[in-house]
């Protein structure tokens, strides 16, 4: 089914496994690296094109997936490092 949305989906899904490459990328380069959603999005991410959506949706699937690991800080942030028990 061809929809006016469909388009938008597809380039969301696009960015959002670019924001994965590039997060992995970033741990491969940096294992010992943690961050919150904002950090990453201004720090970690080059590509003006990735959005903090694509961004978030990358890291909820590498922590579903076990390759990232999500933490409570004291502060009440989420921050966001590399499983290091895989």
């Amino acid at each position: 089914m061809n929809t006016k949305n469909e388009p938008l989906l597809n380039e969301s899904t696009g960015l959002t496994k670019c924001a994965m490459n590039c997060l992995l990328m970033y741990w491969k380069n940096n294992p010992k690296a943690s961050d919150t959603l904002e950090g990453i999005c201004s720090w970690w991410i080059r590509n003006p094109e990735i959005q903090a959506e694509s961004v978030h949706e990358a890291l909820q699937r590498l922590c579903k997936e076990g390759v990232v690991q999500r933490l409570h800080a004291a502060d009440g942030r989420i921050r966001y490092r590399l499983n290091q028990k895989q």
